[in-house]
């Protein structure tokens, strides 16, 4: 794996990266568990890796399907 790929982004990066239309969608993605967050330090905000919002958009959404699944709203 690609050190860049391990690079911790900021909600509002994911949430970007992901497509998301309101950062509360995002926000309902990470209380699902569907991503692991992490923390700089004890009282950073909370981000989450490059890597893992990469597979996530890539799992949801069908590379050769015209009709693509949306990650969040």
């Amino acid at each position: 794996m690609n050190l860049k790929d391990d690079r911790l982004l900021t909600y509002s990066e994911a949430a970007y990266v992901l497509g998301c239309k309101s950062y509360r969608s995002f926000l309902t993605l990470v209380e699902q568990g569907y991503l692991k967050t992490y923390s700089l330090t004890k009282n950073s905000r909370k981000r989450v890796k490059l890597s893992a919002v990469m597979n996530l958009a890539t799992v949801i959404i069908p590379v050769d399907d015209s009709s693509k699944t949306q990650i969040c709203s």
